[in-house]
């Protein structure tokens, strides 16, 4: 799994540098800055760290339970795959993005529910970090007002420049390079994933702008996707129904699992790729 930016108070240190990128603030944007700092840790990092360190101490139990088991059966590859498994959580804090050929087939679950809960986790963080961001901006553009009315041009400038960076990075430095600094349509583009939480019938995002799907094409039901907006996919029924006719995906960071509404605008179980 793709870590998390605030981690262990790195996203702290990492606003900082942010911060210090801009113009010189005035008083008042220091003590707001101050402010979204201080918040950030209280309502989003520290809430992170300890629901993170409580699934992973989840997770690693129950890969010691199989591991056991793997040995008491004598089966050294599964034991050694799950002692392996415990050995990326306590290093890298997550388990892996993508399974290997070779995975044991008793770790497949372990791992998808492993995912599963971390992208729940992952969903309140970033919601609680968009509330914050979205207070400190609504801040920064009163005061900007306020020291535009007062003449101090310069001042409001920089408050606005700051506005405006911590809106368009959501509160976080923007990630680049690697998979997540690609278009979306060409990452998405021949890639098969769950639906609405089950693989049963994979979803796939055909080079064309069609949607495949099984069960879809049985019922004579035509899909379309495409991108509308930063990490976000609008799939639309073309033929087939008159009634019902899109959907929103929106992709997680590192584009390895969605959440989204479905059809009928109910909300979509966390649903991880597949290929």
């Amino acid at each position: 799994m793709t870590r998390c930016p605030i981690l262990s108070g790195g996203f702290a240190f990492l606003l900082s540098g942010l911060f210090a990128q801009s113009e010189a603030l005035p008083p008042q944007a220091e003590a707001i800055k101050t402010a979204h700092l201080a918040r950030v840790k209280a309502e989003v990092t520290v809430p992170w760290d300890g629901k993170l360190f409580e699934l992973n101490v989840r997770y690693v139990a129950a890969l010691k339970r199989e591991q056991e088991t793997a040995q008491q059966g004598g089966r050294l590859e599964e034991a050694l795959a799950m002692a392996a498994e415990q050995k990326q959580i306590i290093k890298q804090g997550a388990a892996p993005e993508s399974d290997s050929e070779d995975m044991p087939a008793t770790l497949k679950p372990l791992r998808a529910t492993y995912r599963k809960e971390w992208l729940k986790l992952r969903e309140d963080h970033d919601i609680r970090l968009r509330v914050v961001t979205a207070d400190t901006v609504k801040a920064l553009n009163e005061l900007m007002v306020s020291l535009t009315m007062a003449g101090q041009l310069d001042d409001a400038l920089a408050v606005k420049n700051l506005a405006e960076e911590l809106k368009a990075t959501g509160g976080t430095p923007k990630v680049a390079g690697g998979e997540s600094g690609k278009a979306l349509a060409d990452a998405l583009a021949g890639t098969r994933w769950e639906w609405n939480g089950s693989p049963r019938y994979p979803l796939t995002f055909q080079a064309d702008g069609r949607v495949g799907m099984e069960n879809w094409s049985e019922k004579g039901v035509i899909t379309s996707w495409k991108v509308t907006g930063p990490e976000t996919v609008t799939l639309e029924v073309l033929e087939g129904r008159a009634t019902d006719l899109t959907a929103t995906l929106v992709f997680s960071e590192g584009r390895q699992a969605y959440r989204g509404k479905d059809f009928s605008g109910k909300d979509l179980a966390p649903s991880l790729r597949i290929d």
